[in-house]
Parts: C-alpha cells; structure tokens; sequence
C-alpha cells in the first residue's frame, strides 16, 4: 500500500506534493537504485524459499529488522547521521516538492511527512518566512520494541 493510501478517505481540497515513483527512479538513476534494490534482497537473505513470516524466527527477524531501519531513519532526521546513497533524492529532492507546494498555497497548509524530512522541511518553512506558532504535534503510528528487545526475542526464539 502507499502511504497516500493509508490514510484512507482523504478530502478533495488536499493536495499532494510530492514525488512519484518514477520521477523517483528517473533521478536516482540505475546505480543508486541498484544498490538500494541489493540492499533490500541483503535485509532477507537469511530466508529460505518456504520462508513465512508467520514462523516465530522470521517474525522476530523482520520485528528486529523494522527496528533498526526506522531508528537509524528518525536518527537521521534529527541527529544528522549522514545519509546513504540516494537519500538527497529520497528525502531532499521529496521536501523541495512539498515546499514548492507551499510556495504556490494560497490558504492554509497542513503538511504530514515522517521524521526523517522534519529538518528539511523546517529550515524551509523557516527560509520562507514561517514562524512556530506552538511547539510539533506528534502522532504515534506504530510502536516499535528497542533493539536489544527485538534482539533478545530472535535469540528466544532461535534456540532450539
């Protein structure tokens, strides 16, 4: 499912600024891509060809995989850890389209984007002129185990 999708009924006035797939692959060109698609076959590489993520190993695997991917992704938006190969057209290139939506707005503006974005996306509101009113408001999507939880369950559940 897309993200756009999974907000469910979203009303006709919203608008949606941002890349779209293609433009996406068009601008990281075939390298970058390929990497990013060997990194992604990497993540799985310990499964098997009956593998299921209904067995309690690859489920543990996957919770422990989720973890430390989007960690390091919300550590990125505001610990500047460097970006990998093709992050500036994943999140830059993505939080210049959703600013010049901004741009062109001519009423209120309301703006979703995932952790990641929040220092783009704010120094540009900022560039623009834009002040905080009152401090973020944050909404939990999804409540991840730490680490070493994540961890220690695939060993639990690996012993034999």
């Amino acid at each position: 499912m897309h993200q756009r999708e999974a907000f469910g009924d979203i009303p006709p006035s919203w608008q949606e600024h941002d890349l779209d797939p293609l433009q996406i692959i068009r601008l990281a060109g075939p390298a970058v891509i390929g990497a990013q698609v060997a990194q992604h076959q990497r993540r799985f590489a310990w499964a098997t060809d009956d593998w299921q993520i209904r067995t309690p190993r690859a489920a543990a695997m996957f919770a422990l995989q989720a973890a430390i991917g989007l960690r390091i992704g919300a550590s990125r938006g505001t610990k500047k850890i460097p970006y990998t190969s093709g992050d500036e057209i994943l999140v830059d290139a993505r939080d210049r389209t959703a600013l010049q939506g901004v741009d062109a707005a001519d009423r209120d503006v309301v703006m979703i984007w995932g952790t990641v974005h929040v220092r783009g996306i704010d120094t540009g509101l900022r560039t623009r002129g834009f002040t905080p009113a009152a401090g973020p408001e944050w909404r939990t999507v999804a409540v991840l185990p730490t680490i070493g939880t994540a961890l220690w369950r695939l060993i639990r559940r690996s012993a034999p």
